[in-house]
């Protein structure tokens, strides 16, 4: 908006010098033309002409002789030159004005790309430090890691130290003091499922040794979770199965728990003569005569179960006598 303003001023302030100028070269060339001019000494008195000009502004003498032929040559060429003119002027502050604006942008551009090489330089900076702090790093790791390594094995040994104690008690049916060392190995190893079954083993047994009902349940329960914690970890356990099913059979008066747990071992192993027995024993004291009688019979059948097959069939016939009487 500014610019058009000053283009405006511009404009008119060159407009009316050159209106001027050009009045009065008409006037000296009119007087020297004479007919074939604006006008002559014939048809205007030369005084009357020469006393208007000094007496009135180049614009109103153009207005006087607006009328007149030569006059409508002359506001063309007036007219184009003006055009001309504010043209040339147009031109040259767009010039001036990119000229600027060119500069501006230029030394912008300097200083973006001062910006960006102080932080090139920076970032490399930043990143031979990186690089010396991480092989810092890198050499701390490895000697600590030396550390951790001693530190697991120091500590896997001494899990393997409690295993072997607790199974030397256990030899020495010391189940007292084997629990005690198999509950510090699974602190060691809290998802081995064979250290679950031995605390198991232990807790039982440890249980019918102790007069006081209120440990013996403790115990007992100790022993029920201990099977089922292992079964969790290993779902195909036999030992854990054949093992829970001797504390629900036999210690717990829960016989109907064991049935299940007997069909799952036997329907991976057939021929396992001590799951026989178990269920065998089971549907027994369930009252299911046949069902215990089945199983005997399966034992009986196996060549190789040696002096088990005799057991199987004295307690066939001990079922068969009770049911006759």
């Amino acid at each position: 908006m500014v610019m058009n303003v000053f283009l405006g001023r511009l404009r008119f302030s060159c407009h009316g010098v050159f209106l001027e100028r050009r009045a009065a070269a008409h006037s000296a060339a009119g007087r020297a033309l004479g007919p074939a001019g604006f006008c002559s000494a014939k048809s205007r008195p030369a005084q009357g002409i020469e006393a208007e000009i000094p007496q009135k502004s180049p614009k109103a003498i153009l207005r006087n002789w607006s009328g007149k032929p030569g006059l409508a040559l002359f506001l063309t060429a007036a007219k184009k030159a003006q055009g001309c003119a504010q043209k040339i002027l147009e031109w040259f502050f767009i010039g001036l004005v990119l000229a600027l604006l060119l500069s501006g942008c230029s030394r912008e551009r300097e200083k973006i790309a001062a910006r960006l090489l102080e932080l090139e330089s920076r970032s490399n900076t930043v990143e031979a430090g990186q690089e010396k702090r991480i092989a810092e790093l890198e050499r701390e790791v490895a000697a600590c890691k030396k550390a951790v390594d001693e530190l697991v094995n120091a500590v896997d040994k001494t899990g393997t130290y409690y295993k072997m104690l607790a199974l030397a008690y256990m030899d020495s049916t010391m189940y007292g003091k084997a629990l005690e060392a198999l509950e510090e190995a699974i602190k060691i190893s809290p998802e081995l499922h064979t250290l679950f079954v031995y605390r198991a083993v232990c807790a039982g047994r440890f249980a019918k040794a102790l007069h006081d009902e209120v440990q013996r349940a403790a115990l007992f329960r100790t022993a029920e979770d201990s099977y089922l914690r292992a079964i969790n970890l290993d779902p195909t356990s036999t030992n854990a199965l054949y093992g829970l099913g001797i504390l629900y059979t036999y210690e717990l008066e829960r016989p109907e728990e064991t049935v299940p747990l007997m069909e799952k071992i036997l329907a991976r192993e057939k021929r396992n003569v001590d799951a026989l027995f178990l269920l065998a024993a089971s549907q027994y004291f369930l009252g299911n005569t046949e069902a215990a009688l089945d199983a005997y019979d399966q034992i009986i059948a196996i060549s190789d179960a040696g002096s088990r097959r005799e057991e199987a069939r004295k307690n066939k016939r001990v079922i068969l006598e009770g049911a006759l009487r």
